[in-house]
């Protein structure tokens, strides 16, 4: 039987953000009968932890990205030396897990899987001189590397896919797996829709176009506030942008709470209400691969409006490019509601083919 190893980071690196992601790769592998370890990662499910090995590690000696790439070689190292897994990947924070993982994997001949979650050789644009340097030679310089160095690469949809043949990875090992849908149970809420904006405050008549996400300059702010101004003059739209980062002052001390209402920090288990409050979501950020906020708009029925961005083209049409596109689409509600290639966000296509990418990288 065939031992894989699933590496999940430092004990600072909380996995609550991936639990659909890592259920479901770890439930694929569990019913094609592997062995499976789970090695570091904060937070990691009980039932997870129970049904499988948990190898825990220690903190980054340097928390810089480069000291984190260091940290996880010497995570993965010891681990393969203790285990001798058949095969040791990666499902999140590609920059710095993927390189220390591949690295050890070359270091102690042992197979390696990557997953890349994101438009990891675009972000860089998103900085300012000259921290964008740093981010080049994280993602752009060292992220070639590895690309060269893994088994097998997942990426999570067919423009990543092709980012990443374009820099160095052979298109004959990359597999194409977007991330899980969501649960749908939690998001059909049951409640009217009228019913559930009196309970949280929103008003019952007016058209609501809501955010889910960090309020910062790589999640598109900017763009946001332009959009918002132009909507907020012409329509009686209210924005209620969820989520907290340095935009969130920038906002309340901008726009009236009657325009765009600013609700900070709102938990997983509610924030389907707001989903089911909501008129339409909007999408701002330049710089994405497959968003999850996105995938749970979908799954409760709400029409999306997005930027153009990575893969957010494979699941929506009618992407943007600019401000005045999106403004559009909001004055007119001019949006569709169709997730795209929604079948492969399923179980079934996706254990199928998580069984792919093991047996490719162990033979």
């Amino acid at each position: 039987m065939s031992r894989i190893g699933i590496y999940l980071g430092s004990p600072t690196d909380d996995v609550s953000n991936i639990n659909n992601v890592l259920f479901t790769w770890a439930k694929a592998l569990d019913e094609y009968g592997y062995e499976i370890d789970l090695i570091g990662g904060k937070n990691v499910p009980n039932a997870l932890r129970c049904k499988h090995g948990w190898h825990k590690v220690e903190e980054y000696d340097v928390s810089t990205p480069f000291g984190k790439i260091k940290g996880v070689y010497n995570h993965v190292s010891r681990y393969i030396a203790e285990a001798h897994p058949d095969v040791v990947l990666q499902l999140w924070k590609t920059p710095t897990h993927a390189p220390g993982l591949t690295l050890a994997g070359v270091s102690k001949e042992t197979e390696t899987v990557v997953r890349i979650t994101g438009d990891v050789f675009s972000v860089y644009r998103g900085y300012d001189f000259p921290e964008c340097l740093g981010v080049i030679a994280l993602n752009n310089a060292i992220g070639r590397i590895t690309l060269r160095l893994a088994s097998e690469i997942v990426v999570l949809g067919p423009n990543l896919k092709s980012s990443a043949v374009g820099h160095g990875a052979s298109e004959n090992h990359i597999h194409l797996i977007p991330p899980p849908g969501p649960d749908e149970t939690q998001f059909r809420n049951r409640n009217g829709k009228i019913s559930i904006r009196e309970d949280i405050d929103l008003d019952r008549n007016r058209p609501i176009a809501l955010f889910v996400g960090r309020l910062s300059k790589l999640k598109g702010m900017h763009f946001l506030e332009s959009v918002m101004e132009s909507v907020i003059q012409s329509t009686n739209y209210q924005f209620v942008v969820v989520g907290e980062g340095p935009f969130r002052k920038r906002f309340r001390e901008k726009f009236s709470p009657n325009n765009v209402l600013l609700p900070g920090y709102v938990s997983h288990n509610r924030i389907q209400d707001y989903y089911k409050a909501a008129t339409v979501y909007v999408h701002p950020s330049q710089f994405e691969g497959i968003p999850l906020v996105i995938l749970e708009a979908l799954q409760s029925g709400l029409p999306v409006v997005a930027r153009k961005a990575g893969d957010i083209g494979f699941i929506l049409d009618g992407v943007v490019k600019s401000e005045s596109e999106m403004v559009r689409k909001l004055v007119k509600q001019d949006w569709n509601e169709q997730w795209k290639n929604k079948v492969y966000f399923s179980y079934e296509f996706q254990k199928e083919e998580i069984q792919k990418v093991i047996e490719k990288a162990i033979d």
